[in-house]
């Protein structure tokens, strides 16, 4: 803004302050409304409005309506939900949302509803509730129904005892749901469902959810009618409500959303019926059975210029119109992908939420769709597929899935063949994300990967992810010397290969992975999870062992000493350790060998100089072929180090228990 322009907007609000402060009074309704609205486009611009007030509360009891919208406005954008003003405007609204049956009145009400519906407020709440209850009663406009449905989910999170969950005050409410869901106007269903949802999110317990079970009856009717009833022909959905091939799809998402506030065996138990529906419902979904909609996959459409395959209608147009159109048949392919995507990834989550009781067919179909996803180009897309899939591994007893053709009672039965070979199936593909740039979609991988572990496939996934860190630590360490001699004058100052020349291959074009990208965080977690896998299903201590020696050598500033201290608990014997047995002379044996070799080379880091000087010192007496003098000479190599500074207590109790361990005649260490 150029300083004429503020010495303008500066010269206006001065004088209509003078005016409002002085003659107020004598103003017209127009005079009044004007100097509002040029506060009004003050205040867009920025500049603080405190006075004007009370003009605009005035002019909202106003009979002429352009008087009445200039002041509601005014209220809405210039006071917020604890002005002391508003006590004032109360009975202006509750007077102008009276009579929202007559048609001539629904441009008041709606602005009355607009202004409730922005401002909200406990003084709103605890006055205006009631009569805006009234306006979702039959007789009245769907306009308004919306309007107020609005206002009522926007009262109701300000209050929450507005809506309680009382026998008497629920049967109303699940009433008045009954009759909003069974409105044609998709509008209204919107914005019925969002109140429901508000509401459904305050019921922390099942048996305020079994209250609200009187609504299930017309959300699956919706969402039957929507799926699996022809475009055009169906009483709720109607061509105009189609979005890039997909009938209503924020109804919906928001239909699949409600679903999945009420456990599943709430539905298996008190609604078989509707639960037998939901899965022929998600089965349309999932599949693309939709009376022939495609709802997945990029399908050439005549209607988007450029969409069919080898579209040679465009090769008569300019270049720049070319790529317009080029640019405008992208956006609509994204359009289309992202609506499809939001029901699809909707009805997976309710696959998740119903666990076993749905059908093994509906699971399939969502694991061969996230694995779509998680193959997907677009990074948002790949890392939603992989934390869903990660949830839907982890949400149901994969050797149980409900059939109901064969459990006539609604609870779980036995579904031969398992899904796990399906989730396994996608292991390569979910390792090869562990080598993306984006940090939250290795995450994301990882935590896949510790989801979908088990007896067969834990092997492969541990020797995987210990490779995968020892190529990350290497790639680590080579960019890390590269800046060092960058920043030390070895590299020309114009080189933009230093320490970015490696890439980890994964048999997929990928960008390579910088050693910034691979934080300490993340190869902490790594290693945590390995070590977590390892123990839990290692056949023998021995293999944990192995594990945790590994990644000691490979990453060992990313391994915490609660993963060594349980080495040495496993080792010893203690009761807590799980997996393959702890303890035992031959384990020992193992370790204080393991420990020996290890310290026996030029380098090693501090942690494994603490865990080879205790693994050493407690149980080097089992290893009978390695002398006392070479176990205190493999540690006492590290001792002067500096580095192993903090090592060096554990290294003097290792020096201790060695030459008491093994008292021989003759045996002389010189220190």
């Amino acid at each position: 803004m150029t300083q004429r322009s503020w010495y303008r907007v500066v010269d206006v609000i001065f004088f209509t302050s003078f005016l409002f402060a002085s003659g107020a009074k004598s103003l017209s309704g127009y005079d009044r409304r004007k100097y509002v609205w040029k506060l009004l486009y003050c205040f867009m611009l920025g500049y603080t409005i405190d006075f004007g007030h009370i003009q605009a509360v005035n002019l909202c009891s106003c009979a002429k309506y352009s008087e009445k919208a200039a002041g509601y406005l005014a209220c809405s954008l210039l006071l917020h939900e604890e002005h002391d003003i508003l006590r004032l405007i109360v009975n202006v609204l509750r007077t102008d949302i009276a009579n929202p049956t007559i048609p001539a009145n629904e441009p008041v009400v709606a602005l009355a509803l607009n202004t409730i519906g922005n401002i909200g407020g406990i003084e709103f709440a605890e006055n205006l509730f009631g009569d805006i209850c009234r306006l979702i009663a039959p007789g009245v406009s769907p306009y308004i129904k919306r309007k107020a449905l609005i206002c009522i989910l926007r009262l109701y999170r300000k209050d929450t005892e507005l809506i309680t969950v009382e026998v008497p005050d629920n049967l109303l409410w699940v009433q008045r749901f009954q009759m909003i869901l069974r409105e044609n106007d998709v509008g209204v269903l919107l914005s019925g469902l969002g109140l429901l949802l508000g509401i459904l999110e305050d019921c922390v317990s099942a048996e305020r959810l079994k209250l609200w079970g009187g609504v299930l009856d017309d959300v699956v009717h919706i969402l039957r009618n929507i799926v699996l009833a022809d475009v055009g022909n169906g009483p709720i959905v109607k061509r105009e409500h189609t979005y890039y091939t997909v009938k209503a799809p924020w109804l919906q998402v928001k239909l699949l959303r409600v679903l999945q506030f009420f456990p599943p065996r709430l539905l298996a138990e008190s609604y078989p019926n509707h639960l037998r529906f939901v899965n022929e419902c998600l089965f349309s979904v999932l599949t693309g059975n939709s009376k022939g909609v495609e709802r997945y996959g990029v399908q050439p459409d005549p209607a988007v210029p450029g969409s069919a395959v080898g579209g040679t209608h465009l090769g008569t147009a300019s270049s720049s119109a070319s790529k317009r159109g080029g640019r405008k048949a992208d956006a609509e392919r994204i359009n289309m992908l992202n609506t499809q995507n939001s029901v699809l990834f909707e009805a997976i989550n309710l696959v998740i939420h119903l666990e076993n009781f749905c059908t093994g067919e509906n699971q399939e179909n969502s694991i061969k769709l996230l694995g779509s996803f998680i193959s997907a180009k677009e990074a948002n897309i790949r890392y939603l597929g992989l934390e869903t899939m990660s949830r839907l591994a982890l949400s149901y007893n994969r050797e149980l899935t409900y059939d109901p053709a064969s459990s006539s009672d609604g609870g779980p039965s036995a579904l031969p063949p398992a899904l796990d070979e399906r989730i396994n199936s996608y292991t390569f593909l979910i390792l090869s994300q562990m080598h993306e740039a984006d940090i939250s979609i290795r995450r994301q991988a990882l935590k896949l990967l510790y989801s979908i572990c088990s007896a067969k496939n834990w092997q492969a996934i541990v020797h995987d992810l210990l490779q995968i860190l020892s190529q990350v630590s290497a790639h680590g360490r080579a960019a890390a010397a590269a800046a060092a001699a960058v920043s030390g004058g070895g590299a020309s100052a114009g080189s933009d290969t230093a320490g970015g020349g490696g890439s980890l291959e994964t048999g997929e074009a990928r960008r390579p992975v910088s050693a910034a990208d691979w934080t300490a965080s993340f190869q902490e977690e790594l290693v945590l999870r390995i070590a977590i896998i390892a123990e839990k299903n290692a056949p023998d201590g021995s293999w944990y062992l192995d594990a945790v020696f590994r990644m000691i050598e490979s990453a060992p500033g990313a391994v915490d000493e609660g993963v060594w201290h349980r080495v040495v608990q496993v080792v010893t014997g203690d009761s807590s350790s799980s997996g393959g047995g702890g303890g035992g002379e031959e384990l020992q044996r193992y370790a204080a060998t393991k420990a020996y070799a290890a310290l026996s080379e030029g380098y090693c880091h501090g942690t494994m100089v603490k865990l080879g000087s205790y693994l050493l010192g407690e149980f080097g007496h089992e290893c009978q072929d390695i002398s006392v003098q070479k176990q205190f000479s493999a540690i006492h190599r590290h001792y002067v180090r500096q580095e192993c500074e903090a090592c060096r207590p554990g290294m003097l109790l290792a020096f201790a228990k060695i030459l008491n361990g093994k008292q021989k005649k003759g045996v002389v260490v010189v220190m």
